[in-house]
């Protein structure tokens, strides 16, 4: 699996209000300040509980080399070997501090990492989509030390701005397919 995303097509219009709003994709080589933000109705913790609302969780993005290499060393698993050896690029961004504590979990999978765009914009960008980690929450930083069942990695992302030129031909398709089908 190289990238984990899916793009949707609606039938039907969303309305849009205080609480629904859209967000902006990134510009491919746009500055992205490093404090972004999680959300999802996934767990709060390990093995917890689904909570009964929308939660939010501000991490900051880990740099690109130790993001590799920390996920070098939760490759113990047959699922993780297989998640990083299929990256020989890497697709993916990684946001969390390494003593723990913050990050997205199961059942967040799908959301989106926002961050703001340049500083002084306004403007909030999708930059990641919620992916995997190994445990929620767990230290990393010193998984070397630590037997492999019980190292942990930050936040895994699937990096947007790696996928913009995809979705603009998705959306290019469907732009496309609806005037065929509009001028039929």
């Amino acid at each position: 699996m190289q990238f984990d995303v899916a793009l949707l097509q609606l039938d039907g219009s969303i309305s849009m209000g205080s609480h629904v709003q859209p967000i902006c994709l990134p510009l491919p080589d746009e500055n992205i300040q490093t404090s972004c933000s999680v959300g999802g109705w996934g767990r709060t913790r390990e093995r917890g509980r689904l909570p009964p609302v929308l939660r939010e969780v501000q991490l900051d993005l880990v740099d690109p080399a130790k993001c590799k290499f920390v996920l070098q060393t939760v490759k113990s698993s047959a699922l993780n070997q297989k998640l990083v050896r299929s990256q020989p690029a890497m697709t993916v961004l990684c946001a969390g501090p390494e003593r723990g504590g913050k990050d997205a979990c199961q059942g967040d999978s799908g959301g989106p990492l926002v961050c703001p765009a340049g500083t002084g914009s306004g403007r909030w960008v999708v930059l990641g989509v919620t992916s995997w980690g190994k445990g929620c929450g767990r230290s990393w930083g010193d998984n070397s030390s630590r037997p492999p069942s019980r190292r942990g990695s930050p936040g895994v992302f699937t990096d947007v701005q790696l996928l913009l030129p995809w979705i603009k031909m998705k959306l290019r398709n469907a732009e496309q397919q609806q005037q065929e089908v509009t001028s039929s």
